[in-house]
Protein backbone atom coordinates (compact mmCIF):
# COMPACT_ATOMS: atom_id res chain seq x y z
CA UNK A 1 0.00 0.00 0.00
CA UNK A 2 2.70 2.42 0.74
CA UNK A 3 4.53 1.93 -2.76
CA UNK A 4 1.50 3.10 -4.44
CA UNK A 5 2.10 5.82 -6.46
CA UNK A 6 1.17 9.18 -5.30
CA UNK A 7 0.38 12.72 -7.49
CA UNK A 8 0.26 15.86 -6.63
CA UNK A 9 -2.27 18.30 -5.89
CA UNK A 10 -1.62 20.64 -7.81
CA UNK A 11 -3.67 18.58 -10.36
CA UNK A 12 -6.82 19.63 -8.31
CA UNK A 13 -6.00 23.07 -9.42
CA UNK A 14 -7.46 22.20 -13.06
CA UNK A 15 -11.03 21.48 -12.04
CA UNK A 16 -13.62 24.40 -10.26
CA UNK A 17 -14.76 24.57 -6.77
CA UNK A 18 -18.00 24.70 -8.39
CA UNK A 19 -20.70 22.88 -6.12
CA UNK A 20 -23.28 20.80 -7.86
CA UNK A 21 -26.46 20.08 -7.19
CA UNK A 22 -26.52 16.97 -7.84
CA UNK A 23 -24.09 16.22 -4.63
CA UNK A 24 -26.15 19.22 -2.87
CA UNK A 25 -29.72 17.53 -3.79
CA UNK A 26 -28.04 14.18 -2.16
CA UNK A 27 -27.44 15.52 1.71
CA UNK A 28 -24.10 16.76 1.12
CA UNK A 29 -23.07 19.91 2.45
CA UNK A 30 -20.61 22.53 0.37
CA UNK A 31 -18.64 22.52 3.91
CA UNK A 32 -18.38 18.80 3.52
CA UNK A 33 -17.41 19.09 -0.43
CA UNK A 34 -14.59 21.62 0.64
CA UNK A 35 -13.29 19.46 3.82
CA UNK A 36 -12.61 16.55 1.06
CA UNK A 37 -11.81 18.71 -1.82
CA UNK A 38 -14.65 17.75 -4.13
CA UNK A 39 -14.07 19.83 -7.02
CA UNK A 40 -16.56 19.95 -10.84
CA UNK A 41 -15.01 19.53 -14.51
CA UNK A 42 -16.78 21.55 -16.69
CA UNK A 43 -15.18 20.14 -19.72
CA UNK A 44 -15.59 16.46 -18.61
CA UNK A 45 -18.98 17.37 -16.82
CA UNK A 46 -18.25 15.27 -14.00
CA UNK A 47 -18.13 15.97 -10.11
CA UNK A 48 -14.34 15.27 -8.99
CA UNK A 49 -13.62 13.06 -5.93
CA UNK A 50 -10.04 12.70 -5.06
CA UNK A 51 -9.07 9.88 -3.11
CA UNK A 52 -6.24 10.38 -0.76
CA UNK A 53 -3.86 8.08 1.48
CA UNK A 54 -5.22 6.44 4.45
CA UNK A 55 -1.88 7.36 6.17
CA UNK A 56 -0.26 10.76 4.89
CA UNK A 57 -2.94 12.15 2.48
CA UNK A 58 -1.25 11.94 -0.26
CA UNK A 59 -3.39 11.85 -3.60
CA UNK A 60 -3.85 8.40 -4.79
CA UNK A 61 -6.39 8.78 -7.26
CA UNK A 62 -9.61 10.60 -8.61
CA UNK A 63 -13.06 9.29 -9.24
CA UNK A 64 -15.53 11.53 -11.51
CA UNK A 65 -18.88 11.16 -10.76
CA UNK A 66 -20.56 11.11 -14.74
CA UNK A 67 -23.62 13.72 -14.82
CA UNK A 68 -24.26 12.69 -18.54
CA UNK A 69 -26.73 10.63 -18.89
CA UNK A 70 -25.55 8.87 -21.81
CA UNK A 71 -22.12 7.94 -19.66
CA UNK A 72 -24.43 6.98 -17.19
CA UNK A 73 -26.39 4.60 -18.61
CA UNK A 74 -23.30 3.40 -20.50
CA UNK A 75 -22.14 2.32 -16.61
CA UNK A 76 -19.47 4.68 -16.48
CA UNK A 77 -21.41 6.59 -13.45
CA UNK A 78 -18.42 6.05 -11.11
CA UNK A 79 -14.93 5.78 -12.77
CA UNK A 80 -11.31 6.96 -12.56
CA UNK A 81 -10.80 10.22 -14.10
CA UNK A 82 -8.23 10.45 -17.23
CA UNK A 83 -5.92 13.80 -17.90
CA UNK A 84 -3.75 13.64 -20.77
CA UNK A 85 -2.46 10.39 -21.49
CA UNK A 86 -2.25 10.00 -17.13
CA UNK A 87 -5.57 7.68 -15.62
CA UNK A 88 -6.18 8.26 -12.05
CA UNK A 89 -6.68 4.87 -10.57
CA UNK A 90 -5.46 2.97 -8.37
CA UNK A 91 -5.93 -0.45 -6.20
CA UNK A 92 -9.03 1.15 -3.83
CA UNK A 93 -8.19 -2.10 -1.19
CA UNK A 94 -4.82 -0.52 -0.63
CA UNK A 95 -7.06 2.27 0.99
CA UNK A 96 -9.76 3.38 2.73
CA UNK A 97 -11.69 6.79 1.57
CA UNK A 98 -12.14 9.04 4.39
CA UNK A 99 -9.60 7.46 7.09
CA UNK A 100 -7.49 9.96 6.59
CA UNK A 101 -9.92 12.71 7.11
CA UNK A 102 -11.69 10.90 9.97
CA UNK A 103 -9.15 9.21 11.74
CA UNK A 104 -8.94 11.47 14.86
CA UNK A 105 -12.27 10.98 15.15
CA UNK A 106 -12.64 7.39 14.40
CA UNK A 107 -9.86 7.43 17.48
CA UNK A 108 -11.03 9.59 19.95
CA UNK A 109 -14.65 7.69 19.40
CA UNK A 110 -13.19 4.11 19.19
CA UNK A 111 -15.48 3.32 16.64
CA UNK A 112 -16.18 3.71 12.69
CA UNK A 113 -19.05 3.04 10.18
CA UNK A 114 -17.55 1.08 7.16
CA UNK A 115 -19.99 2.54 3.84
CA UNK A 116 -19.56 1.08 0.23
CA UNK A 117 -19.28 4.50 -1.21
CA UNK A 118 -17.34 7.97 -1.35
CA UNK A 119 -20.97 9.42 -0.61
CA UNK A 120 -21.68 8.07 2.41
CA UNK A 121 -18.42 9.43 3.87
CA UNK A 122 -19.24 13.04 2.82
CA UNK A 123 -23.69 12.65 3.57
CA UNK A 124 -22.02 11.95 7.59
CA UNK A 125 -19.61 14.82 7.19
CA UNK A 126 -23.41 16.63 6.20
CA UNK A 127 -25.03 15.48 9.48
CA UNK A 128 -22.15 15.30 12.38
CA UNK A 129 -19.40 17.58 10.81
CA UNK A 130 -17.70 17.26 14.52
CA UNK A 131 -17.87 13.45 14.72
CA UNK A 132 -17.46 11.84 11.17
CA UNK A 133 -16.30 8.34 12.03
CA UNK A 134 -17.04 6.83 8.39
CA UNK A 135 -15.03 5.45 5.98
CA UNK A 136 -15.70 4.13 2.54
CA UNK A 137 -14.62 0.71 0.85
CA UNK A 138 -15.67 1.75 -2.45
CA UNK A 139 -17.52 -0.86 -3.21
CA UNK A 140 -18.81 -3.81 -1.28
CA UNK A 141 -15.79 -6.35 -0.21
CA UNK A 142 -13.09 -5.81 2.24
CA UNK A 143 -9.47 -6.40 2.09
CA UNK A 144 -7.54 -8.04 4.70
CA UNK A 145 -5.34 -4.37 4.25
CA UNK A 146 -8.35 -2.66 5.11
CA UNK A 147 -9.35 -3.85 7.73
CA UNK A 148 -5.31 -3.84 9.27
CA UNK A 149 -5.88 -0.13 8.75
CA UNK A 150 -9.00 0.04 11.00
CA UNK A 151 -7.17 -2.60 13.86
CA UNK A 152 -4.34 -0.95 13.99
CA UNK A 153 -5.80 2.02 15.14
CA UNK A 154 -7.97 0.39 17.90
CA UNK A 155 -11.17 1.07 17.33
CA UNK A 156 -13.25 -0.74 19.43
CA UNK A 157 -16.34 -0.98 17.47
CA UNK A 158 -16.98 -1.38 13.55
CA UNK A 159 -20.58 -0.44 12.28
CA UNK A 160 -21.31 -2.09 8.79
CA UNK A 161 -23.40 -0.08 6.73
CA UNK A 162 -23.67 -1.88 3.50
CA UNK A 163 -25.99 -0.75 0.73
CA UNK A 164 -29.41 -2.24 1.16
CA UNK A 165 -29.61 -5.49 -1.86
CA UNK A 166 -32.49 -7.33 -0.74
CA UNK A 167 -36.03 -6.85 -0.89
CA UNK A 168 -37.11 -9.14 1.81
CA UNK A 169 -35.43 -10.44 5.02
CA UNK A 170 -34.90 -14.03 2.83
CA UNK A 171 -34.41 -15.36 -0.32
CA UNK A 172 -30.95 -15.47 -2.47
CA UNK A 173 -30.49 -11.69 -2.01
CA UNK A 174 -31.00 -11.88 1.39
CA UNK A 175 -28.74 -15.05 1.37
CA UNK A 176 -25.91 -13.50 -0.73
CA UNK A 177 -25.98 -9.95 1.42
CA UNK A 178 -25.61 -11.75 4.20
CA UNK A 179 -22.31 -13.83 3.15
CA UNK A 180 -20.80 -10.44 2.30
CA UNK A 181 -21.23 -9.06 5.72
CA UNK A 182 -20.10 -12.66 7.27
CA UNK A 183 -16.78 -11.85 4.94
CA UNK A 184 -16.27 -8.92 6.35
CA UNK A 185 -16.93 -9.44 9.79
CA UNK A 186 -14.62 -12.82 9.78
CA UNK A 187 -11.84 -10.32 9.26
CA UNK A 188 -12.69 -8.11 12.31
CA UNK A 189 -14.48 -9.17 15.04
CA UNK A 190 -11.28 -11.21 16.54
CA UNK A 191 -10.54 -7.28 17.86
CA UNK A 192 -13.31 -5.23 17.93
CA UNK A 193 -17.11 -5.56 18.39
CA UNK A 194 -18.98 -6.15 14.82
CA UNK A 195 -22.64 -4.79 14.58
CA UNK A 196 -24.70 -4.62 11.11
CA UNK A 197 -26.68 -1.90 10.13
CA UNK A 198 -29.66 -3.87 8.72
CA UNK A 199 -33.02 -2.87 7.23
CA UNK A 200 -35.44 -4.68 9.16
CA UNK A 201 -38.55 -2.33 8.35
CA UNK A 202 -38.10 -1.45 4.35
CA UNK A 203 -36.76 2.58 5.67
CA UNK A 204 -34.53 2.62 2.58
CA UNK A 205 -34.58 1.82 -1.12
CA UNK A 206 -33.35 -1.16 -2.61
CA UNK A 207 -29.58 -0.07 -3.71
CA UNK A 208 -29.38 2.71 -1.02
CA UNK A 209 -26.63 3.22 1.79
CA UNK A 210 -28.02 4.09 5.41
CA UNK A 211 -26.86 7.45 4.68
CA UNK A 212 -29.13 8.18 1.74
CA UNK A 213 -32.63 9.16 3.17
CA UNK A 214 -31.16 11.83 5.78
CA UNK A 215 -30.53 11.87 9.86
CA UNK A 216 -33.69 10.47 11.59
CA UNK A 217 -33.41 7.28 9.18
CA UNK A 218 -29.81 6.71 9.76
CA UNK A 219 -30.24 6.82 13.40
CA UNK A 220 -33.24 4.36 13.48
CA UNK A 221 -31.24 2.14 11.72
CA UNK A 222 -28.29 2.84 14.07
CA UNK A 223 -30.62 2.07 16.58
CA UNK A 224 -31.43 -1.72 15.50
CA UNK A 225 -27.98 -2.56 14.28
CA UNK A 226 -27.23 -5.95 15.99
CA UNK A 227 -24.47 -7.39 17.44
CA UNK A 228 -22.90 -9.73 15.63
CA UNK A 229 -20.68 -11.36 17.93
CA UNK A 230 -23.59 -11.56 20.06
CA UNK A 231 -25.54 -13.30 17.54
CA UNK A 232 -22.04 -15.92 17.00
CA UNK A 233 -22.50 -16.53 20.68
CA UNK A 234 -25.94 -17.50 20.61
CA UNK A 235 -25.23 -19.70 17.53
CA UNK A 236 -22.71 -21.81 19.47
CA UNK A 237 -25.07 -22.64 21.92
CA UNK A 238 -27.99 -23.34 19.38
CA UNK A 239 -24.98 -25.72 17.91
CA UNK A 240 -24.16 -27.33 21.73
CA UNK A 241 -27.61 -27.92 22.41
CA UNK A 242 -28.73 -29.28 18.75
CA UNK A 243 -25.56 -32.20 19.94
CA UNK A 244 -26.74 -32.63 23.19
CA UNK A 245 -30.10 -33.01 21.97
CA UNK A 246 -28.74 -35.33 19.40
CA UNK A 247 -27.73 -37.76 22.00
CA UNK A 248 -29.79 -37.32 24.38
CA UNK A 249 -32.55 -38.38 21.27
CA UNK A 250 -35.18 -36.00 22.62
CA UNK A 251 -37.56 -33.83 19.96
CA UNK A 252 -35.42 -31.05 18.70
CA UNK A 253 -39.04 -28.61 19.15
CA UNK A 254 -39.52 -30.38 23.11
CA UNK A 255 -35.57 -29.76 24.08
CA UNK A 256 -35.98 -25.79 22.63
CA UNK A 257 -39.55 -25.10 24.02
CA UNK A 258 -37.89 -23.86 27.10
CA UNK A 259 -34.86 -22.94 25.87
CA UNK A 260 -35.77 -20.04 22.91
CA UNK A 261 -34.38 -16.75 24.62
CA UNK A 262 -36.13 -13.73 23.23
CA UNK A 263 -32.75 -12.91 21.28
CA UNK A 264 -33.34 -15.78 19.63
CA UNK A 265 -36.61 -14.86 18.48
CA UNK A 266 -35.64 -11.17 17.76
CA UNK A 267 -32.82 -12.89 14.78
CA UNK A 268 -35.58 -15.39 13.93
CA UNK A 269 -37.68 -12.06 13.02
CA UNK A 270 -34.98 -10.19 11.71
CA UNK A 271 -33.90 -13.31 9.26
CA UNK A 272 -37.39 -13.44 8.59
CA UNK A 273 -37.93 -16.77 9.26
CA UNK A 274 -39.14 -19.63 11.44
CA UNK A 275 -36.92 -20.64 14.35
CA UNK A 276 -36.25 -24.11 12.62
CA UNK A 277 -34.86 -22.86 9.63
CA UNK A 278 -33.02 -19.97 11.77
CA UNK A 279 -31.52 -23.21 13.82
CA UNK A 280 -30.39 -24.75 10.61
CA UNK A 281 -28.49 -21.31 9.19
CA UNK A 282 -27.26 -21.11 12.55
CA UNK A 283 -25.50 -24.80 13.04
CA UNK A 284 -24.17 -24.27 8.81
CA UNK A 285 -22.77 -20.40 10.15
CA UNK A 286 -19.18 -20.12 11.01
CA UNK A 287 -18.48 -16.78 12.34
Amino acid sequence: GEKLQVFSDRILTLFTEFKHDNFLEDGISEEAMDRFDIKYSPEMHKIIVPHRRWSDGKLLGMKGRALNEIEIEKGYKYIPVKVGEIQYAYPTYFNLYGFYQNKETIKRLGKVAIFESEKSVLQIDTIYPENNFAVALSGSNMSKYQADILIKSGVKEAILCLDKEYTELEGKDFELYRKKIVRIAKLLNKYCTVYVCYDTENMIELKSSPSDHGKDILEKLMKQKEILKRIAVKWKIANDCRKKAIEENTTMAKYYAGNMTAYEEIVALMLGKSWNEVFNIMINEEI
